[in-house]
């Protein structure tokens, strides 16, 4: 027996993955900045081996996962289920509502929220969707 998605469910998702993916761009912009500091300009495809392979990058995989995950559970070829999608939310509360403070993702998200006013509209609004319930 399959366990759809319900919409509000799907809703929410998409809403989370709609500004995770602004919040993606803003952090990726933040750590680029850094890097270039200490390494000079880089293109687009460097940047994107930087993100793929550097270890430096490796926190934004954090967020980059969740959006892959969210992609794929709305997939219309192969939907996921209710219940993964309820695991999401929750694997989403602990990466931006109770964290690791010991993570280097923690680390570096806050050193993110710190110091851009931006990351911090957009960490809050994902918290907010994240604390409220599913109506």
């Amino acid at each position: 027996m399959h366990d759809p998605i319900p919409e509000k469910l799907g809703l929410r998702l998409r809403e989370l993955h709609s500004v995770q993916l602004e919040l993606h761009k803003l952090l990726i912009d933040f750590e680029r900045a850094a890097y270039e500091i200490d390494h000079g300009p880089m293109s687009p495809v460097e940047m994107l081996q930087h993100l793929l392979n550097n270890p430096r990058f490796g926190w934004l995989r954090t967020i980059s996962g969740v959006l892959a995950e969210i992609d794929a559970l709305l997939s219309p070829r192969r939907p996921g289920t209710g219940k993964a999608g309820l695991l999401l939310l929750e694997r989403m509360r602990e990466i931006y509502v109770a964290p690791d403070p010991a993570s280097d993702f923690h680390r570096k998200y806050r050193e993110a929220l710190q110091r851009d006013s931006h990351v911090l509209v957009l960490h809050g609004r994902v918290r907010k969707l994240l604390e409220t319930p599913l109506p």
